[in-house]
């Protein structure tokens, strides 16, 4: 937001002509696109990331719990 407003302040003040000012905010707002393209992208490879290790935890706990029946047959769980 501070970007778009100093483009404005710019044409305010007469740096930037109306034409450049529109160039600029175009620029400005491909460029968030992309930004929240990517984090869109960042946020779904956590999801499967977390997804992922949860299945290999519960599939850990339950190779160890399994082991544990094997040493241990008398202390079957409860």
């Amino acid at each position: 937001m501070e970007e778009r407003m100093r483009i404005l302040r710019m044409l305010e003040t007469g740096e930037i002509t109306i034409d450049e000012a529109n160039k600029l905010l175009e620029e400005l707002n491909t460029k968030n696109k992309a930004f929240q393209k990517q984090k869109e992208e960042f946020e779904e490879k956590v999801n499967d990331f977390v997804t992922d290790l949860g299945k290999f935890l519960k599939n850990t706990v339950k190779f160890v719990e399994e082991r544990i029946e094997e040493i241990f047959p008398e202390k079957k769980s409860e």
